[in-house]
């Protein structure tokens, strides 16, 4: 992990990211429950593009990418 060139002097955004997933289990009432999480930070995908945006006369080239969401998930699970 750590920042990589992309080419023409271009350098990208590192990604951090933390995963986690817990699950707890009552045998007794035949349920389930989960949480599954992702905290992160940077972007996926990242290369260079050539863009004409709206205030540019010409295209320039530009990093692009997509950014990397956090999120949390919960979940039951029933057992008939």
């Amino acid at each position: 992990m750590g920042q990589n060139s992309l080419g023409d002097g271009f350098v990208s955004v590192p990604v951090k990211e933390v995963r986690a997933a817990i699950l707890r289990s009552f045998p007794s009432v035949r349920l389930d429950l989960g949480v599954n999480l992702l905290i992160a930070s940077g972007y996926t995908g990242q290369t260079t593009e050539f863009l004409a945006l709206p205030v540019d006369a010409v295209p320039m080239e530009q990093v692009v990418g997509v950014r990397m969401r956090s999120y949390a998930g919960l979940s039951a699970s029933y057992h008939f």
